[in-house]
């Protein structure tokens, strides 16, 4: 008998794909507008979910901004101890 590859995501990797997408938008509106002149509906509509429906996701404007820096700062780290072992390869 053949298994059945799984065609649907989970309710955990959709989760966590919107999750993602709310950041990604966040970022990118809170980059172009100010955090102060981004609304969180407007981060909703440009996540593709219904502005009551991000509260699932997240509890405030706060709390996205804190892991919108957070995934910025992990970023940078990451880059910079590429470069570093780069580096001492090189050295």
């Amino acid at each position: 008998m053949a298994t059945k590859s799984r065609e649907t995501p989970t309710p955990v990797e959709v989760d966590s794909a919107t999750r993602e997408r709310i950041l990604l938008e966040a970022a990118r509106l809170f980059r172009h507008h100010g955090y102060a002149a981004t609304t969180l509906r407007e981060v909703a509509d440009a996540s593709g979910i219904k502005a009551g429906s991000i509260y699932y996701h997240f509890e405030s404007k706060d709390q996205i901004l804190g892991e919108v820096l957070d995934k910025g700062i992990q970023v940078v780290t990451d880059a910079v101890r590429a470069e570093g072992a780069t580096t001492l390869e090189l050295g």
